[in-house]
């Protein structure tokens, strides 16, 4: 009886140290994976600034273009109106 007792308390103190292990490990990887995040969302918003200052460059071109050439600019925009309306005519058709 007494062995057994040994045994078993043993045996709970064995699963507390897994468990305390565990509970590190866990806590590492939250750690990890929110600094990951950070990381991530640091990447993200470089890039969403990128785009907005390449937008905003490629914006006053086309505002630049558009009040030197007012005649190209509206025959390049008939031209692209029509080419959308054909491919949402043919779009339609084939339904």
């Amino acid at each position: 009886m007494a062995t057994l007792r040994k045994a078993k308390r043993r045996v709970k103190r064995e699963v507390k140290k897994a468990e305390r292990r565990v509970k590190r490990q866990v806590r590492k990887l939250a750690q990890s994976a929110a600094k990951e995040e950070q990381l991530l969302k640091q990447k993200a918003q470089a890039h969403l600034n990128d785009a907005k200052k390449r937008f905003t460059t490629a914006e006053k071109h086309v505002k630049r273009y558009i009040h030197t050439n007012p005649e190209k600019a509206a025959l390049i925009a008939a031209g692209v109106g029509a080419a959308i309306g054909a491919a949402i005519a043919m779009a339609l058709r084939k339904k």
